[in-house]
């Protein structure tokens, strides 16, 4: 019979007890990994406007083409007029957010133009703004937040926002 004797000493337990004790904590409070969400989500926003949606948003019609360069624009890309929802959408800063949940995007009220580029209108195709996360995606950001958790949790930092903190 093989096997590994593990002997430990009081000092190791209790370190493994402080260490458990944190990683409650932490899963108790995501708010100190919201700044990692952000910077992911907006990285991930500039990634869709830069690519429009991967290739997917339909190009810009030559007349809207001639029409911005009339007007002096340089953005030759769908979703791009004024920039403010580019800059609302791209922000790291979320509009809202909780020790369970967090919310990225345009601040409300979402402008009409939002819900015309997500539904689409008789003359304007749709180009979602905000498309769901790919399965890759959610991969990528599940690993993020993990990362950021486990190097919290071993360093012991304490949660920001706790109760009675």
């Amino acid at each position: 019979m093989t096997g590994v004797k593990v002997d430990l000493s009081s000092t190791d337990l209790a370190r493994i007890e402080r260490t458990v004790m944190t990683m409650v904590r932490c899963a108790e409070d995501w708010l100190p990994l919201w700044p990692t969400a952000g910077k992911w989500y907006a990285h991930r926003q500039r990634r869709i406007y830069e690519t429009g949606s991967y290739g997917r948003w339909t190009p810009l019609r030559a007349s809207t083409v001639q029409r911005k360069r009339r007007e002096g624009q340089t953005a030759n890309r769908p979703l791009v007029e004024t920039g403010l929802l580019m800059r609302s959408l791209t922000s790291e800063t979320p509009r809202a957010k909780g020790k369970r949940y967090v919310v990225f995007g345009g601040s409300p009220p979402a402008p009409p133009y939002y819900r015309w580029h997500v539904k689409g209108t008789g003359r304007l195709p749709i180009r979602n703004p905000v498309p769901r996360l790919s399965p890759a995606e959610r991969v990528d950001l599940a690993r993020a937040l993990h990362d950021e958790f486990v190097k919290r949790a071993l360093s012991g930092e304490q949660p920001v926002g706790r109760l009675g903190a």
